[in-house]
């Protein structure tokens, strides 16, 4: 019920075009890149989410792989910047991402190469999409496009990358440096019409290009500037985003949650999140892995401290991590009967209420 409502919700927002191309590109991902292997173990693991097993046999279909977690921006939500978390800075090697896609390759559909950090930064990010690219593994990333001159943008096309998403939240300077703190809407604009020229000169069809808007109070009457920006300069899709906040803070909801409540996924009078509410699973936990710069794994992208590691896969294969004590312990946190069994995880105290504030 809550994904239907999410779904229901998404589409009021965007309109059914645009959220029909978003569901394409995804799915293109899939088909460009399937084999049987990879449909059996997606098959298998899908069925053990719906059943909740502790213990899984196969590997997860998707991952969030950081190139790094150093940003050039200061987004006053994102866990990442220096300012706010407590993890180490740096950057994965490429002969790291090479060791963990020779692990996972077979099994594989989609590696999505960012988590916190500019991606753009690590200047083996476009090796890496290559590299996975050429053991037949779709990539998504997602960027600030503050990096990118016309060698860059040819070599992200010729890299095989799928599917690009560029935060554009605003269609001014003064309301997009808002969120994106430190940003330049020029810088981005120039280089979105960089790389479509370049898409077209090399006649291209990847990456598809879509711009995300995450729609806060201060840009929510600026969409159709946004939708006219998109069209103009020619991007495959345009999606528009609800912001996920803690809404028990007054601040937050005063200065950033839209004033039109159809734009959010909270009821601002009772505090709670009107399309989520009780989760009675985690996905996460049987179908996707976040692997960090250093190795280390986190149960979803919305875990950001190092003490909250699962494991690391420099110094364990990720067959071992996914059904460390760590992972096998956490699925069972929505079981009635559950108790801690000796570790406690992050897991053990969200209960998807990460997803939902």
């Amino acid at each position: 019920m809550a994904t239907l409502k999410l779904i229901i919700r998404l589409i009021r927002i965007n309109g059914l075009r645009q959220m029909a191309i978003r569901l394409w590109i995804e799915f293109l991902g899939f088909a460009r890149h399937t084999t049987l292997r990879k449909m059996f173990n997606l098959s298998i693991i899908s069925l053990q989410a719906v059943f909740r097993t502790s213990r899984v046999r196969g590997y997860p279909y998707r991952y969030y792989i950081e190139p790094t977690n150093v940003c050039n921006l200061r987004c006053p939500f994102c866990l990442g910047w220096q300012g706010r978390s407590s993890r180490r800075r740096g950057m994965m090697s490429l002969e790291s991402f090479r060791k963990i896609i020779d692990e996972i390759a077979p099994y594989t559909y989609w590696v999505d190469l960012y988590n916190r950090g500019e991606p753009l930064v690590n200047p083996a990010a476009i090796g890496m999409i290559a590299y996975a690219h050429a053991h037949n593994i779709a990539v998504k990333m997602s960027t600030n496009l503050h990096f990118l001159d016309e060698q860059r943008a040819e070599q992200l096309i010729h890299s095989g990358l799928d599917y690009l998403v560029v935060p554009l939240d605003g269609g001014t300077q003064e309301t997009y440096e808002k969120y994106r703190v430190g940003g330049s809407l020029e810088t981005v604009l120039n280089n979105l019409n960089l790389i479509v020229k370049k898409k077209r000169e090399l006649n291209s069809l990847t990456p598809y290009i879509t711009i995300r808007t995450l729609v806060m109070k201060h840009n929510e009457h600026e969409m159709y500037t946004i939708r006219t920006l998109a069209r103009e300069i020619g991007v495959d899709n345009l999606i528009f985003s609800l912001m996920i906040a803690n809404v028990e803070k007054d601040s937050v909801v005063e200065e950033w949650l839209p004033i039109d409540e159809n734009y959010s996924w909270y009821d601002y009078e009772q505090r709670t999140n009107k399309i989520t509410g009780g989760l009675h699973s985690c996905s996460e936990l049987w179908q996707r892995m976040t692997i960090n710069w250093d190795g280390s794994v986190f149960p979803c992208c919305f875990v950001d401290k190092e003490e909250m590691s699962f494991g690391n896969v420099s110094s364990e294969t990720i067959r071992a991590v996914w059904n460390n004590r760590a992972y096998t312990n956490s699925r069972r946190v929505f079981d009635k009967d559950y108790k801690p069994d000796g570790i406690v995880t992050i897991c053990s105290t969200c209960r998807g209420d990460m997803k939902r504030k």
